[in-house]
C-alpha cells in the first residue's frame, strides 16, 4: 500500500490533511516543547533535552497518523472476512435483488469498517446512479484491504459477464474462507514471533534489574532511583508486547454479547462477588499480618513469608470466578463443535420434507447433538407453541452464549425469512463453522504453549530478582560480623556501598514490578484466548503464586548454602 494511496483509503485529500492536521500539530508541537523549555528547562536540568524530542514526536504522529487509520480499517475487514461471505452467500440463496445484499450487509454495525464499505457501494448505486460493477471497481480503489478489494473486482467483472450472483458467491466461499484462514494461520505465526522476542526480552530485562539492584553497592549510586528507572522501561517494555499482540491476534471472542446478562454471565457475576468478599476478608487478616498481630512465620520452614506472598494471599479469591469461567468455556466450545451437523441436519431436513423449521425440529430434538441438544429441544418447544420465530431463535442464541452460534444463527433466521433455501444455506453455515472451529484448534494450541512460557518466564524472573535481593541480604550480614579492611587500612564499607540500601523498599519495588508482570501477562493470555476478561484473573493469581513461591524458594536455597558455606 503506497502513501500517496492511503489518503483516498481514508476519504481525505492529502493537501486537506495535511493543511487542517499535520502542519498545525507540528506547529503547536514545536510551540509546546518551547514552553515546556522555559518553564521546566531548570528543573530538568541536564535531562531539558527530553522536551526536545516532543516535535519529533509531532512530525512522527503527523506522518504515520493515516497510515495508522488505514491499517485499522484493513484489520476491521480482514477480521470480519468469513462473517461477511457466509452472510452475503445464504442471503444470495434467496434471490435477494443484488443491491439488497450489500444494503443488508451495510445494516451489520458488527461488520464494523466492512459495513461502511457496502453502504459507500449502495450510496453509489442509490443516489449517485452507478450500476453495481461499476460502484465494486469505483470503491474497490478507495478499499484498504487487498483481500476484499480482490473480491469486489472480482464480483463486478463475473457479474457484468452475466454469470448469477448465487453461482458467484457459492464459489466465493471457498477463496474468501481461505484467505481468511491463511491471515487467521499467520496471526497466530506472529504470536509465536512475539513469545519468543518477549521471553529473549524479559529475561534481559532480569539481568538489568538484577544489575540495578546490585551496582550501587559498588558505585554507590541511589539504589531506588535505578530500580524505579528499570520498573518504567520493564513496564513500557511489556505494554508494547501487549498491544503488538493485541493488534496482531484475529478478533474472534467464544463469548456472545446481549443487551442483558446470560445465566452463565450472571453465575460469573456471582462468583466475583463472592470473590470481593473473600478479597476483603483476606486483605483484614493481612492488614494484622502487617501490624504484628497475626504471626507470619510459616510452620513447616520455620521462615517469614516473602512481602510478594503477604500480597498475593488477599488476592487467591479472584482464581474463583477464573475456575468458573473456564469451566463454562468448555461447554461454550463444544456447542460451538456441535453446531456445524445441526444447522446441517436443519437444512437438509426443511428442504427434504418441505416443511417449516418447527416440523423439522419435532424428530431433529430427539438427536444427540452433544451438549447443544438441550437448546435444540428447547428451540423446538418455542416454535411449536407459536412463538414468533424470530423471538425463539433470540432465546436459542442467549441459551447457546457462544459468538459462533449467535452470529450464524442470525444468518440462518435472515436468509430463511427472506425465502432462501434451507438445505443450501446450512451447507454454508455448516462448512464454515467447521473451518472456524478448525482454526480455534490452532489458537488453542498456540494460547497453551503461550501459557507455559509465561508461567515459565515469571518463575525464572522472580529467581532471578530475589537472588539479587538475597546476595545484598548475605553482604550486609557478613559486613556486620567481618571487619575486613584493604591493605591501605580503608575500611571494607568504603569499597562495598550498602549504607543508602533499604532492603525493605527494594523488596517493594521487586515485588511491584512482578505485579505488574503478571497483571499484563494474564491480559495477553486472554487476548489470545479469546475468553471472558475473568480468565485474567485466574492466570494474575497464578502467576502471583509462581513468583510468591521462587521468592520462598531462593530464600530457602540462599539460606542452604549459607550454612554449607560455614560448615565448610
Amino acid at each position: 500500500m503506497e502513501y500517496a494511496d492511503v489518503f483516498r483509503m481514508i476519504g481525505i485529500s492529502a493537501r486537506d490533511y495535511f493543511v487542517k492536521f499535520a502542519i498545525p500539530l507540528v506547529i503547536i508541537s514545536f510551540i509546546s516543547s518551547l514552553l515546556f523549555y522555559f518553564i521546566l528547562g531548570s528543573l530538568l536540568g541536564n535531562m531539558s533535552f527530553i522536551l526536545m524530542l516532543i516535535p519529533l514526536f509531532g512530525i512522527l504522529l503527523a506522518l504515520l497518523y493515516p497510515k495508522v487509520i488505514a491499517d485499522k480499517k484493513r484489520i476491521e475487514i480482514d477480521q470480519n472476512l468469513h462473517l461477511f461471505i457466509t452472510h452475503i452467500g445464504v442471503l444470495s440463496t434467496a434471490e435477494v435483488d443484488r443491491v439488497a445484499l450489500f444494503e443488508k450487509i451495510a445494516e451489520k454495525k458488527e461488520f464494523e469498517e466492512l459495513a461502511n464499505q457496502a453502504k459507500k457501494i449502495v450510496k453509489l448505486v442509490r443516489d449517485w446512479g452507478l450500476s453495481l460493477p461499476e460502484a465494486c471497481k469505483f470503491q474497490a480503489k478507495r478499499c484498504p484491504s487487498k483481500i476484499f478489494r480482490d473480491f469486489l473486482e472480482r464480483f463486478a467483472y463475473n457479474i457484468d459477464a452475466g454469470q448469477p450472483v448465487e453461482e458467484f458467491l457459492t464459489a466465493e466461499q471457498d477463496v474468501l474462507m481461505t484467505e481468511f484462514e491463511t491471515m487467521y494461520l499467520n496471526s497466530l505465526k506472529d504470536v509465536d514471533i512475539f513469545k519468543d522476542l518477549f521471553l529473549s526480552m524479559i529475561l534481559s530485562i532480569a539481568f538489568a534489574v538484577v544489575f540495578a539492584t546490585i551496582l550501587p553497592a559498588l558505585t554507590g549510586a541511589d539504589p531506588i532511583f535505578m530500580l524505579v528507572i528499570t520498573l518504567i522501561f520493564f513496564t513500557i517494555t511489556e505494554t508494547g508486547f501487549l498491544y503488538a499482540m493485541k493488534t496482531r491476534i484475529p478478533n474472534d471472542p467464544l463469548w456472545a454479547r446481549f443487551d442483558t446478562k446470560t445465566k452463565s454471565e450472571r453465575e460469573i457475576d456471582f462468583c466475583i462477588f463472592i470473590a470481593l468478599i473473600g478479597v476483603a476478608i483476606l486483605s483484614v487478616v493481612v492488614a494484622l499480618m502487617f501490624m504484628g498481630k497475626i504471626p507470619t512465620i510459616l510452620p513447616l520452614i520455620n521462615k517469614p513469608m516473602p512481602l510478594i506472598m503477604l500480597l498475593v494471599l488477599p488476592l487467591t479469591p479472584l482464581m474463583i470466578p477464573g475456575m468458573v469461567s473456564r469451566k463454562i468455556e468448555k461447554i461454550l466450545r463444544e456447542r460451538d463443535k456441535h453446531y456445524p451437523s445441526f444447522i446441517r441436519s436443519l437444512g437438509a431436513a426443511e428442504t427434504a420434507k418441505q416443511t417449516t423449521t418447527t416440523h423439522a425440529l419435532k424428530t431433529l430434538q430427539y438427536k444427540d447433538f452433544g451438549a447443544l441438544t438441550e437448546m435444540v429441544k428447547n428451540l423446538y418447544k418455542r416454535l411449536n407453541m407459536r412463538i414468533s420465530q424470530e423471538y425463539s431463535w433470540k432465546m436459542f442464541m442467549r441459551e447457546c452464549e457462544t459468538f459462533i452460534i449467535h452470529r450464524f444463527s442470525e444468518m440462518y433466521m435472515d436468509a430463511r425469512i427472506k425465502g432462501g433455501v434451507p438445505e443450501k444455506i446450512g451447507n454454508i453455515i455448516a462448512k464454515n463453522v467447521e473451518r472456524i472451529n478448525a482454526l480455534r484448534m490452532h489458537r488453542n494450541q498456540t494460547t497453551t504453549t503461550l501459557i507455559g512460557v509465561l508461567y515459565g518466564i515469571t518463575a525464572s524472573l522472580a529467581f532471578a530478582l530475589y537472588v539479587g535481593i538475597e546476595v545484598i541480604e548475605l553482604m550486609a550480614n557478613s559486613l556486620q560480623v567481618i571487619d575486613l579492611s584493604t591493605p591501605e587500612g580503608i575500611p571494607s564499607a568504603s569499597v562495598v556501598n550498602l549504607q543508602q540500601y533499604n532492603i525493605p523498599q527494594v523488596n517493594f519495588i521487586i515485588a511491584f514490578l512482578l505485579i505488574i508482570h503478571s497483571m499484563l501477562s494474564s491480559v495477553m493470555i486472554k487476548i489470545v484466548d479469546g475468553g471472558h476478561q475473568v480468565n485474567a484473573y485466574f492466570h494474575f493469581v497464578m502467576m502471583l503464586w509462581i513468583s510468591a513461591i521462587s521468592a520462598l524458594a531462593t530464600d530457602i536455597g540462599i539460606g542452604s548454602m549459607i550454612k554449607i558455606g560455614e560448615v565448610v
